[in-house]
């Protein structure tokens, strides 16, 4: 499974560099409300969790078997990512950008889902789908990063 992660995954970890930039110089929009930016907090956990996971996956060597505790690890991490994803809100992804919740529930979250299902029923199809959808929410997200206002 090492080695065999889509450039996705590595343009993802700047994806996450960058959204603590965005969050430090976002909005301080009043109709933020504090719920509101504790919700938000669950799509920087979401990040972060599948960018541990994907740290995992390209530690061992290319076109090697992941070592079984760095698979559970991997797995563990990626069902950590997608519960988190589940808790945003619509409402509160789209007062940071309003094709925000479009964008993160049809590419980022279902990428999840699916590399999810390859991982718990070996459905390789499921992967690369799941691995195109992350690709592209990878570009959606570089497109539109200056438009994601996100407040401290």
């Amino acid at each position: 499974m090492a080695g065999v992660i889509s450039d996705g995954f590595l343009i993802a970890w700047l994806l996450f560099a960058l959204l603590s930039v965005v969050a430090a110089c976002g909005d301080s929009v009043t109709s933020w409300k504090s719920e509101d930016k504790e919700n938000i907090q669950h799509f920087f956990a979401s990040q972060k969790a599948d960018l541990d996971a994907a740290q995992i996956s390209n530690s061992g060597a290319p076109y090697s078997i992941m070592p079984d505790a760095e698979r559970k690890e991997f797995v563990r991490l990626m069902r950590v990512a997608l519960f988190e994803a589940k808790l945003l809100r619509d409402e509160v992804l789209a007062k940071a950008n309003e094709e925000l919740p479009k964008q993160f529930r049809n590419l980022y979250q279902q990428s999840l889902e699916l590399r999810l299902r390859n991982l718990e029923l070996g459905d390789m199809t499921a992967e690369i789908k799941g691995s195109a959808l992350h690709d592209q929410w990878v570009e959606w997200f570089n497109a539109n990063r200056s438009a994601i206002r996100i407040p401290k």
